[in-house]
């Protein structure tokens, strides 16, 4: 498995924010965002390893923590037997798994709710609402994860949770977090926070409204 880094942190976004936590970042992505804030972790850069499972498994049994981060790049980019491999033997290890996903590829075939899938579908980017509904088909232990730039973006990620409600059954799915969080240095959070209580639709929604604390910290 190509891995750009594994490292020692605290969950700076998301459902778990603020959790210490030790990140597996994966090298590649399928995507090529301008505004990405981790270049490092794909092309043209060329800094990984290639590591086993049981040499990734063997570093994060070192950090003696017990909250697991699997983020790129893209994980979900990496060879699927590799990867379900390394989830088969951290849930038997007892970790606490996310993994961070844009959405575009289908998830694994294993499935375990000791996983929790971390979806955030890029809004400047053709979404493949297909592929996305396939992580809330067998209602994933999940959130959706939006980088809002501007009040567009909002009416664009609202857009996708439309499309994503099409999908029969999805309903209960929509109890797990829809959490909003400002692009850095682009968008200020009490816009956001603003721009997300005046739209009624979203009140329907288990919704959060999150800053990238990491950054406000200045840690990794």
């Amino acid at each position: 498995m190509k891995v750009s880094e594994i490292f020692v942190s605290i969950q700076g976004e998301g459902f778990f924010v603020g959790q210490p936590s030790v990140f597996v970042r994966f090298y590649g992505c399928n995507l090529n965002c301008w505004w990405c804030d981790t270049p490092q972790a794909k092309e043209p850069w060329e800094k990984y390893k290639n590591m086993s499972v049981n040499d990734i498994v063997k570093r994060i049994e070192k950090t003696k923590i017990k909250n697991v981060v699997l983020t790129g790049g893209e994980p979900l980019i990496q060879d699927k037997n590799e990867l379900c491999g390394l989830l088969k033997k951290l849930i038997k290890s007892g970790y606490n798994i996310t993994v961070e996903t844009n959405g575009a590829i289908s998830p694994p075939e294993f499935y375990n709710n000791r996983i929790f899938w971390s979806i955030s579908p890029k809004l400047d980017r053709k979404i493949d609402f297909k592929t996305l509904r396939e992580f809330f088909h067998k209602k994933y232990n999940s959130s959706l994860k939006f980088v809002i730039k501007n009040k567009k973006w909002l009416e664009k990620a609202k857009r996708v949770i439309k499309e994503i409600l099409i999908q029969k059954n999805v309903g209960e799915t929509f109890r797990f977090p829809i959490i909003f969080q400002p692009m850095w240095r682009m968008c200020l959070f009490s816009n956001l926070v603003k721009w997300v209580i005046d739209d009624k639709f979203f009140q329907k929604f288990n919704v959060r409204i999150l800053p990238q604390v990491h950054k406000i910290g200045v840690v990794r």
